[in-house]
C-alpha cells in the first residue's frame, strides 16, 4: 500500500483545495523554494496518520492548522490521502478487497475533529488500528528523523536500535496494545475485587435474608391456605349445627303451638265452665233472695261443695295426667315400684284387718251402750213410778246424767265408726288401684321378658348367620384399624403436598376459561410440569439449561394461546408455546459423536428427561441443542469443538456458549434441592395420595360387603 494523491484544502497554507499527485511507489522527494509549502505537506500526511505531538507540526493547538486560524473566512481544514491497495498481501486487516483506501482528517474551528475512511465516518482508534497494521505509527519517535538528528539517529544504544527496529517492524503496536490490555485487565480485577467484596458484604446477606423472607412468606401462605380452608370447614360445621338446631327450634315451636292451641281450647272450656258456675251462682242468689229457707241453705251448702269437688276433680284430672306422663317416663323402675306396690299392698291389708277389727269391736261397743241406755230408761221409769223425796231427786238426776252421757257416748261411737268405715272404704280403694297397678306391673314385666326373650333369639340367629357367611369381628376391627391408619397417612401426605405446592405455586398456570366450551385439555401446562428428570443427579444441570423457559405454557395452537392472552383473565406475563408453530430443533448426529469423541459421558439434555409424546415438540425446543457435561473443562473443549459448537452445562449449573460467554456460581447443587427436585417430589405425593385414597376405598369396600352380607 502506498500514496497515490494527497487533497489538502483550508490546512495551514493551502486556503483552496490542492491535489498533489503523481508520487512513487518506492521513493518520493518534496522540493521547491523556501516559503513554497513543502513542510506543509508533510505535515498534512502527519495529520492524516493521526500525530499526536503537535510539535512535530510547528503549531500549538489544532485550531491553528486552519489557514490562517480562521481569520480568513476559512473555518475548516481538510486533508485526504489517496493509498493505493493493489498489493494484498500488504493491505490493512479488514480492506482486503479494496483497490483504493481513501482517509480523510477533519478539523473545524470551535468544532468536532473527525475522521473518515472511504467516505464513512469512522473513530480515531479504527483508523490508529488501520494504519498499525501497515506498521505505520507516527506517533513513534523516530517516525520522523528531522534535520540534525542524523547524528542522534547513528548514536544510539542497542536498546533504542531495538526499539526502533521494533517501531519499524510493527511488533511495538502489540507491545502497546499488551500493556494497554494488561493494565485494563488490572482495573477490571480491581472492580472484580470491588464487586466481589459489595457481594460478600451487602448482596450475599441481602439475599440471605430475603430467602428467609421468602421461606416466611411460603409458610405464611401455606398457612393462609390452611386456615382457609378449616375456616371453610368451621363455617360448614357452623352452618350444619344452626340447621340442625333450627330445624329442633321449629319443632318445639310447633309442640308449644299445639300446647298453646290446647291450652286455649281448655280455656275456653273452663272460661264456659267459670260462665255457667257463674250463671248458676247468680240464679242460686235470686233463689235465695226470694226465700231463705233450710232447703236453701242446704243447696248452697251443695253448691260450694260440688264447686269445690268439682276444683278438686280438675286438679286431680290434672295431676293424674301429670302423674301418667310421669309413669310412662319411669318404666324402667318397674320392678323395684311392683316390689314396693306389694309392701304397700301388704301394709293395706293388714291395716283393713286392723280397722274390721276395729269396727267390730265398736259395734259390740254401741251394743253395749244401747242396751245401757234401755236398762237406765228402764230404771228411770221404775224409779219414777215408784221412788219419792230428796233421794229419790237426785237418784234421778243421776239417771238423766248417765243417759246423757251414754247418749254422748253412743254419738262419738257412731262418729267414730263412720269414719273408720270411710277409712276402710278409702283403703279397700286403694288396694283394688294398687291391685290394678300391681297386675299392670306385671303384664309389663312379662312383655319386658318377652322382648328380652326374642331380642336373645334374634342376637343367636344373627351370629348364626355371621358364621354361615365366614365373618369374623377379627376382620372388622382390622378393616377398622387399617382405614384408621389410612386416613391418619393421607391426611400427613395431604399437608405436605398442600405446602409444598404452596412453595411451587409460581409453576401453576392459572387462568380462566375464554369461551363457554373451552377444552381444557389444549392447555398442557408449564413446561416444568410437563417433564421428569430420569435421574435426579442431573436435575440442577436441567433446570439451569431450561432457564425461564420453565415457566413458559404449552398449548396445542397458536389460536388456543391468543384465546387465552385475551380472554383469559391471566394474573401474570406468561409466555406461550403453541405446539403447531414452534419450530423445534435437536443437536445432529455428527455433533453428539463428535462431542462424545472429547468424552464419551456427554449426554444430550433432552435425552434425560421424561415427557409425554404430544409435547415432544415443546421440549425438543427447551433442550434439543443442549449437551449435559460432567466438569467445566470437558464443558469448555465441547463448546468450542469447530465441529460441536453447541451450549453446554456442567452438572453444577455452569454454562458455556459458543458465543463465548460463561455463566455459572449462582446454582450448585450444595444450595439444596432444585425446582425439578420439589416438583418431582410434588409428583410423588400426588401418587402416594391416589395409592391412599384407593386403599380407603377398598377398605370402605370391603366393609360395605361385610355389612351388606350380614343384612341379608
Amino acid at each position: 500500500m502506498y500514496i497515490e494523491e494527497v487533497i489538502v484544502d483550508g490546512f495551514k497554507s493551502y486556503a483552496s483545495r490542492t491535489v498533489v499527485s503523481g508520487f512513487d511507489p518506492s521513493f518520493n522527494a518534496i522540493t521547491g523554494l523556501n516559503g513554497s509549502g513543502k513542510s506543509n505537506i508533510l505535515d498534512s500526511i502527519c495529520f492524516v496518520l493521526g500525530i499526536s505531538n503537535l510539535s512535530q507540526v510547528r503549531v500549538g493547538n489544532l485550531q491553528e492548522l486552519v489557514y490562517k486560524g480562521g481569520q480568513a473566512g476559512i473555518s475548516k481544514a481538510t486533508v485526504s490521502i489517496i493509498f493505493n491497495n493493489n498489493d494484498r498481501s500488504n493491505s490493512p486487516a479488514g480492506y482486503e478487497d479494496c483497490d483504493k483506501i481513501t482517509v480523510t482528517r477533519q478539523i473545524v474551528i470551535g468544532g468536532r475533529n473527525k475522521y473518515l475512511i472511504n467516505g464513512h465516518v469512522a473513530q480515531p482508534g479504527r483508523v490508529q488500528n488501520l494504519f498499525h497494521s501497515v506498521q505505520l505509527n507516527v506517533n513513534n519517535p523516530h517516525f520522523l528523523i528531522m534535520q540534525g538528528r542524523i547524528t542522534k539517529v547513528i548514536s544510539m544504544k542497542p536498546p533504542e536500535v531495538l526499539a526502533m527496529i521494533e517501531e519499524a517492524a510493527g511488533t511495538r503496536m502489540y507491545e502497546l496494545k499488551k500493556e494497554t490490555a494488561l493494565k485494563t485487565i488490572e482495573k477490571k480485577q480491581r472492580k472484580v475485587e470491588e464487586i466481589e467484596q459489595v457481594l460478600a458484604s451487602e448482596i450475599t446477606p441481602m439475599l440471605d435474608g430475603l430467602r428467609k423472607d421468602r421461606a416466611s412468606y411460603m409458610k405464611w401462605c401455606s398457612n393462609n391456605t390452611k386456615i382457609e380452608r378449616l375456616s371453610r370447614f368451621t363455617i360448614a360445621y357452623d352452618y350444619s349445627c344452626a340447621y340442625t338446631k333450627a330445624s329442633d327450634y321449629e319443632q318445639q315451636h310447633q309442640s308449644l303451638l299445639e300446647a298453646v292451641e290446647s291450652t286455649l281450647t281448655r280455656k275456653k272450656d273452663i272460661e264456659s265452665k267459670a260462665k255457667q258456675v257463674s250463671d248458676d251462682l247468680e240464679n242460686a242468689q235470686r233463689i235465695r233472695e226470694a226465700q231463705m229457707s233450710t232447703n236453701y241453705r242446704k243447696l248452697s251448702h251443695e253448691v260450694e261443695n260440688l264447686s269445690k269437688t268439682l276444683v278438686k276433680k280438675s286438679s286431680g284430672f290434672d295431676n293424674q295426667r301429670d302423674s301418667l306422663e310421669t309413669e310412662k317416663s319411669n318404666l324402667i323402675g318397674l320392678k323395684a315400684q311392683v316390689s314396693a306396690d306389694q309392701l304397700e299392698l301388704e301394709k293395706n291389708e293388714s291395716e283393713y284387718k286392723e280397722i274390721q277389727s276395729e269396727i267390730s269391736r265398736l259395734e259390740l261397743d254401741v251394743q253395749k251402750s244401747t242396751k245401757e241406755e234401755a236398762n237406765a230408761q228402764r230404771a228411770l221409769l221404775t224409779g219414777s213410778g215408784g221412788g219419792n223425796g230428796s233421794s229419790d231427786g237426785a237418784l234421778g238426776s243421776s239417771v238423766v246424767d248417765q243417759i246423757q252421757a251414754a247418749k254422748k257416748g253412743i254419738l262419738s261411737a257412731e262418729t267414730e265408726v263412720e269414719t273408720l268405715k270411710m277409712r276402710a272404704s278409702h283403703v279397700q280403694g286403694e288396694y283394688k288401684a294398687k291391685l290394678a297397678s300391681l297386675k299392670k306391673d306385671q303384664v309389663a314385666v312379662e312383655s319386658m321378658r318377652q322382648e328380652q326373650s326374642r331380642s336373645e333369639k334374634a342376637v343367636q340367629q344373627v351370629k348364626l348367620k355371621l358364621h354361615e357367611l365366614d365373618y369374623s369381628v377379627e376382620l372388622a376391627e382390622r378393616l377398622a384399624s387399617q382405614k384408621e391408619v389410612d386416613v391418619a397417612s393421607l391426611q400427613k401426605v395431604q399437608d405436605e403436598y398442600d405446602e409444598l405446592s404452596a412453595r411451587l405455586s409460581s409453576f401453576e398456570f392459572k387462568y380462566s376459561n375464554p369461551t363457554s366450551h373451552f377444552d381444557k385439555s389444549s392447555v398442557k401446562g408449564t413446561v416444568a410440569s410437563l417433564l421428569t428428570v430420569r435421574n435426579p443427579i442431573h436435575s440442577t444441570a436441567i433446570e439451569v439449561a431450561a432457564g425461564g423457559r420453565l415457566y413458559q405454557v404449552v398449548v396445542d395452537s397458536d389460536r388456543t394461546g391468543k384465546a387465552l392472552l385475551e380472554k383469559g383473565k391471566l394474573q401474570r406475563r406468561v409466555t406461550i408455546i403453541p405446539l403447531n408453530k414452534i419450530n423445534a430443533s435437536t443437536a445432529s448426529d455428527e455433533q453428539m459423536r463428535s462431542a462424545q469423541r472429547v468424552d464419551p459421558n456427554v449426554k444430550l439434555a433432552l435425552s434425560l428427561v421424561g415427557h409425554d409424546d404430544d409435547v415432544e415438540a415443546a421440549i425438543k425446543y427447551v433442550f434439543g441443542r443442549t449437551m449435559v457435561c460432567e466438569d467445566m473443562d470437558t464443558a469448555k473443549r465441547v463448546t468450542f469443538d469447530p465441529k460441536v459448537r453447541c451450549r453446554t452445562v456442567t452438572l453444577d449449573g455452569d454454562i458455556f456458549d459458543p458465543a463465548g460467554t460463561l455463566s455459572g456460581g449462582g446454582n450448585s447443587r450444595s444450595s439444596g434441592p432444585s425446582v425439578l427436585d420439589q416438583l418431582s417430589d410434588l409428583n410423588n405425593l400426588r401418587s402416594r395420595m391416589n395409592k391412599l385414597q384407593k386403599s380407603l376405598r377398598k377398605v370402605s369396600l370391603k366393609q360395605g360387603i361385610n355389612v351388606s352380607a350380614v343384612r341379608a
